[in-house]
C-alpha cells in the first residue's frame, strides 16, 4: 500500500467517524427582547445554530424548543434539543438568586447568548444535566458579568471540583472579548472555561462563590466527544499490520 493510498484510505475511514452532537442552553434575563433574531446564526464556542440552542427566555415552547418551567432564575427544562436539531431525553434544572445582564447588548444572537446571566448572590447559582446521553463530553462553561469589560473571575465547579485551579482574568461580556469566545485557561483572558473529558448521565455546574470576585454563566454546552467507528478502528488495525509486514 502507497503512501498515498494509505493517506486516501485514512481520510474515507475518518469522515465515517461518529460525528459529535452539543447540547447548549443559554441563560437569559429577559423575556421580552434576549429572545433569537434568526434560526441559523452559528452562536457559542461550538458554533451551535441559534434555532437549535436551548434557551430559558422560552415560557410559550416558540421555535420547537423545550418550555421553560419555573423562571429565569430558577427553572427547567425538559426534551432539549441537540446541534443537530434532535429531541434528547436530556434535561436541564437551575437555581440562582437571580438573572442579571452585561454589557454585550441584544444586537445579535451572539450578544443575546451573552448578555443574560445566573447571578452569584447568596450561594451561587447552581445547574444540573440530567440524562446526557453522551458517554464522554466536555463541559463549556460560558460566563457573564456586571462586574467590567475585564475583571478577575471566580472558578466554575463541575460536580464539585475546580475547572481551574485558581481566581482567573476574564471578560465579562462581548465588548471586552471584541465580540469572539475565547477560552480562559487560567493565563489568557477568556468569557468561556471548559472541564474535559467527563462521563456520567448527569453533571452539575456551579459556581465557586466564595472568594471576593464574581462569576455568572450565561450558558452551558455538553459537547460529545466522538468515539471512533469500527471502519476506523479497523483501518488502524490494517496500518499496523502493513508496517509490520514492511519492517
Amino acid at each position: 500500500m502507497t503512501a498515498s493510498v494509505l493517506t486516501l484510505a485514512l481520510l474515507s475511514a475518518t469522515a465515517l467517524a461518529v460525528q459529535a452532537a452539543s447540547i447548549g442552553v443559554n441563560f437569559s434575563e429577559n423575556d421580552g427582547n434576549q429572545s433569537w433574531l434568526t434560526s441559523t446564526t452559528p452562536v457559542g464556542p461550538t458554533a451551535i445554530q441559534s434555532g437549535f440552542f436551548n434557551t430559558t427566555n422560552n415560557p410559550t415552547g416558540a421555535a420547537g424548543l423545550p418550555v421553560r418551567t419555573g423562571s429565569l432564575a430558577a427553572g427547567s427544562l425538559l426534551g432539549l434539543v441537540d446541534s443537530t436539531g434532535a429531541v434528547t431525553s436530556t434535561s436541564v434544572a437551575w437555581s440562582s438568586p437571580n438573572a442579571w445582564y452585561n454589557a454585550s447588548g441584544t444586537g445579535s444572537d451572539q450578544a443575546r447568548l451573552s448578555v443574560g446571566y445566573l447571578d452569584d448572590g447568596g450561594a451561587g447559582a447552581s445547574i444540573t444535566f440530567s440524562s446526557i446521553p453522551f458517554a464522554l463530553y466536555d463541559v463549556y462553561i460560558l460566563l457573564g458579568s456586571d462586574a467590567g469589560d475585564t475583571h478577575t473571575s471566580e472558578i466554575p465547579r463541575v460536580n464539585g471540583a475546580n475547572v481551574l485551579a485558581a481566581d482567573f482574568p476574564a471578560f465579562g461580556n462581548l465588548i471586552g472579548s471584541g465580540g469572539g469566545w475565547i477560552e480562559a485557561d487560567g493565563t489568557n483572558r477568556g468569557n468561556y472555561v471548559v472541564a474535559r473529558g467527563i462521563s456520567g448521565a448527569s453533571v452539575n455546574i456551579s459556581g465557586q462563590n466564595s472568594t471576593s470576585n464574581r462569576i455568572g454563566i450565561s450558558g452551558i454546552v455538553i459537547n460529545q466527544v466522538p468515539e471512533p467507528s469500527a471502519a476506523l478502528l479497523g483501518l488502524g488495525a490494517l496500518v499496523g499490520l502493513i508496517v509490520r509486514r514492511r519492517r
